[in-house]
């Protein structure tokens, strides 16, 4: 009655409370659980790993380190599935040699967006750039090739060209 219970059956070693919580525990040192093969911890709730300074989780090569000020995941592979993906902070950074991204939308908004790069391709069945503001573009050569029509709607047309200006076409008509 109210006793600690010390069981020893087909090869295993029960501890069991006869109520209330089991607690291991060190006064002046680590507790450390060895076994020859697997450890599996358990619960019918809530699992629950908790330190003041860090909690570093290791199989083989792969790493997860937490401390009080980071996370890091050192591994060969990171999958990540959820219905949905929330990361929030003030600075964001990605170093890859490749990035590949699909998805069926993505929207972007910023107050500054800048792309550098050396050489861009941009593929679209269908595009639409809407400024509300000023468009300026400088170009070192500009060369388009419009495959069907091309119309040009403004206000006032002003196009000056320091050498020569050429309109080829069946027919040219002004006015």
């Amino acid at each position: 009655a109210d006793r600690l219970l010390i069981r020893y059956e087909n090869g295993a070693l029960t501890v069991r409370p006869a109520q209330g919580d089991l607690v291991l525990g060190s006064a002046t040192g680590a507790v450390r659980i060895s076994a020859a093969s697997d450890v599996t911890i358990e619960a019918k709730r809530d699992v629950s790993l908790r330190a003041p300074r860090h909690v570093d989780l290791s199989a083989g090569k792969s790493e997860l380190l937490l401390d009080n000020r980071q996370i890091i995941a050192d591994a060969e592979t990171v999958d990540i599935t959820a219905g949905t993906t929330r990361i929030a902070g003030e600075v964001a950074e990605l170093a890859v040699d490749k990035l590949a991204m699909t998805a069926k939308e993505i929207l972007s908004r910023a107050e500054r967006w800048e792309v550098a790069t050396d050489k861009a391709v941009l593929r679209s069945r269908e595009m639409l750039h809407e400024v509300k503001g000023a468009l300026s573009q400088r170009l070192g050569r500009f060369r388009g090739i419009v495959e069907q029509a091309y119309t040009l709607r403004s206000d006032r047309t002003d196009m000056r060209s320091k050498g020569d200006t050429a309109i080829d076409g069946k027919r040219v008509l002004l006015g």
